[in-house]
């Protein structure tokens, strides 16, 4: 199953904590690769949370670079308007209008799924999620972490 983002998902990773790209309908998570890039972090971040489709093909990229795209792919853009639901982070308000914070809660508390036998691996995700702003989610799922 391919994972599908909005434009205005994807635009809310446009900055060097986290910088999303589009290239071809793709969503490219290049957070990773800022260091990395030869051209520097600031051609990336200039088009963090946009289209940069055009500029790619204009530089004229070699088969390698295409090819090292693919290492940061995350999904597709949802083109459609058919008010699919896309699989988007979502903020912690949009969660808890969305439903979302009890799916949350059941992913952390679920050591069947997920194979999470001891407390420290659910700690550390806590600990991811508090880094990527689910501050309100975060607060009552910790109570059931611990």
């Amino acid at each position: 199953m391919v994972v599908k983002f909005t434009k205005d998902e994807v635009a809310r990773h446009n900055h060097d904590g986290s910088a999303w790209i589009i290239m071809n309908d793709k969503v490219y998570d290049v957070t990773k690769f800022l260091m990395e890039h030869p051209g520097g972090e600031d051609v990336l971040l200039q088009w963090a949370g946009s289209d940069a489709t055009e500029a790619f093909n204009d530089v004229g990229h070699s088969n390698d670079a295409k090819e090292l795209t693919e290492n940061y792919l995350v999904g597709e853009v949802n083109n459609d308007d058919d008010g699919q639901e896309t699989a988007g982070l979502l903020l912690p308000e949009e969660a808890k209008r969305e439903g979302e914070t009890e799916s949350w809660r059941n992913i952390l508390t679920s050591p069947v799924n997920f194979g999470w036998t001891n407390v420290g691996n659910r700690d550390m995700l806590c600990s991811v999620l508090i880094y990527q702003n689910f501050w309100s989610m975060f607060n009552e799922i910790y109570k059931t972490c611990k």
